[in-house]
């Protein structure tokens, strides 16, 4: 990961914390509640010259599940949260697993922004192949 990202995926992160309205050592105990201990100097750390976000994708995905949490001033978007992931350089194959944090149509409006063309389906059309892979069907055939 390249320094500049880091620090941007640790600013992104702590503005999607804010926005939640949470402050940091509430978020820092929702992890801890889920079994993940992060100190506040870890976390600092993270946006530091040098250091970089853990490759722990159970991790960063449990962070945005809190984020995401209906009850939340402002919960994270699937936009922001891809957002995130990808400046935290999260690989292909984890998708499946952030898709499950968010409803389909949300998730499919969001990931078309990465994507380096359109699909000319209907909105029902296109959530089609997205729908299958997300339930694991895509093999069953």
């Amino acid at each position: 990961m390249h320094r500049s990202t880091n620090k941007e995926a640790y600013l992104f992160l702590t503005k999607l914390i804010q926005q939640a309205g949470l402050r940091r050592n509430e978020f820092l105990h929702l992890l801890a509640d889920l079994g993940y201990s992060v100190s506040d100097d870890d976390f600092t750390n993270w946006g530091r010259v040098g250091r970089h976000f853990p490759r722990d994708w159970s991790l960063l995905r449990s962070m945005i599940a809190i984020l995401r949490h209906p009850e939340l001033v402002r919960p994270c978007t699937a936009f922001e949260a891809l957002h995130f992931f990808s400046l935290v350089e999260m690989p292909f194959t984890e998708l499946k697993a952030i898709a499950a944090l968010f409803p389909l149509h949300e998730f499919a409006l969001a990931i078309a922004h990465y994507l380096p063309f359109a699909f000319n389906l209907s909105p029902e059309d296109a959530l089609l192949p997205l729908e299958r892979a997300v339930n694991n069907d895509l093999y069953s055939h």
